[in-house]
């Protein structure tokens, strides 16, 4: 990630939702909302390792 894309994610207001699933018995949702891009993990469980997209853009783990 360049500087200023670090940047502008730093400033960017970042508000974190968390909620049960509805969908999968013992797991969580997850959304980050923001002014620039809404980023949304749905059914992920404590202690699991999993994969998705990050306000950047990019994959992360």
């Amino acid at each position: 990630i360049n500087w200023f894309l670090r940047k502008m994610i730093s400033f960017a207001s970042v508000t974190k939702v968390f909620s049960h699933s509805d969908e999968t018995k013992g797991a969580y949702n997850l959304c980050n909302l923001s002014s620039k891009k809404n980023a949304i993990y749905k059914n992920w469980k404590l202690e699991e390792e999993f994969q998705a997209e990050g306000l950047d853009g990019k994959m992360h783990k």
